[in-house]
């Protein structure tokens, strides 16, 4: 790894913890909403929706309403409105994803690996 494209991840994971913990300070004013409550947090790698996650969104969401589910997806990912359709979507590395990994009562991601701390997703 060359010097440059390690600041660039320093500074990714650098601004990846920072938002966590920011999302910390601020999800018990948050855990009340509506839309925290129970939640199940699901998502791929963050870019797409082409995997497991994506059928398993489809199914509770046709399925099973009284789940309280949300898909994390990037806004320019070129699947993102085919889930949309299916339910709701949360903006990936958004304020409200940090938020909402840190009050989910379920998380579910297909993709965990060193690159994808936290559903976040490293280029």
């Amino acid at each position: 790894m060359n010097l440059h494209t390690f600041i660039k991840k320093s500074k990714d994971y650098i601004s990846c913890f920072v938002k966590y913990g920011a999302a910390v300070i601020v999800a018990p004013f948050a855990k009340n909403k509506e839309k925290y409550k129970d939640l199940w947090l699901i998502a791929e790698r963050g870019i797409d929706a082409r995997d497991n996650a994506y059928y398993l969104f489809k199914y509770i969401t046709a399925n099973h309403p009284e789940i309280n589910i949300a898909y994390a997806i990037t806004k320019d990912s070129a699947d993102r409105e085919r889930v949309e359709k299916l339910g709701r979507i949360i903006n990936h590395s958004s304020f409200e994803h940090y938020i909402s990994l840190v009050l989910s009562k379920v998380k579910i991601s297909t993709h965990i690996s060193t690159n994808n701390l936290f559903f976040i997703y490293y280029d």
